[in-house]
């Protein structure tokens, strides 16, 4: 559990008391570990193996050991929002809810928390509320938007359905998120879902405070 990055900032006693309240559940290759819109009482770390997320039949991302699932049954008490299954043999630490809530320390749900907006397949674009816009690029302009129902923050890139076709960027767009669904890294903003109205497509991501790439680049 010392590798398990969501407990990177745990105590030595309280890892100890966590590794004594796991269980540990195998899963042959090609076995459905939990299934969407079911309810749920457990939280999963991956100890070893590979596990694919689908949301309505389509592929999602790819869970590697280390990784960890099934918050949302737990903290919001709303169906699975995924179905997860083994891609390889697969080895997780299990938590029941009784057990996983007492660990959980305002730093550590309010990760958790975070987490469950970026993985919220429900938002639409009538959801959300225009702040500001944060940047202009060649392919489209970022802004920042705001859900209304709950006030989490998001980026949002918006590209001219006109200037897709005009630049025959269908291709490029489709590999751009496929890409950006398949990334899961601390350091790379996360895709949430993509969207359209009838002039534009829409990439609505995680956003980060701070200033763009590119700009930090010329400043070395």
């Amino acid at each position: 559990l010392h590798n398990v990055p969501l407990f990177k900032n745990m105590s030595q006693y309280k890892l100890e008391a966590l590794s004594s309240a796991v269980e540990i559940k195998a899963f042959k290759k090609g076995e459905k570990i939990i299934t969407e819109g079911e309810e749920g009482n457990q939280f999963f770390i991956i100890k070893s193996g590979n596990i694919d997320f689908y949301v309505k039949n389509d592929y999602i991302r790819t869970f590697e050991t280390n990784e960890c699932f099934g918050e949302r049954a737990l903290l919001l008490r709303e169906p699975r929002s995924a179905t997860a299954i083994a891609k390889t043999d697969v080895e997780c630490f299990v938590l029941t809810k009784v057990k996983f809530l007492p660990f959980l320390e305002d730093n550590l749900k309010n990760y958790l928390i975070q987490r469950i907006y970026l993985q919220d397949n429900s938002i639409q674009l009538k959801d959300l509320n225009y702040i500001k816009t944060l940047g202009r690029g060649a392919f489209g302009e970022v802004s920042l938007v705001e859900n209304k129902k709950n006030k989490q923050l998001y980026a949002i890139k918006g590209i001219q359905k006109i200037q897709i076709d005009y630049e025959r960027l269908h291709e490029n767009i489709e590999i751009e998120r496929k890409i950006m669904q398949i990334l899961d890294h601390q350091f790379i903003i996360k895709l949430v879902k993509t969207l359209k109205s009838d002039t534009h497509i829409f990439f609505l991501t995680e956003y980060i405070k701070g200033q763009e790439l590119s700009e930090i680049m010329k400043t070395i």
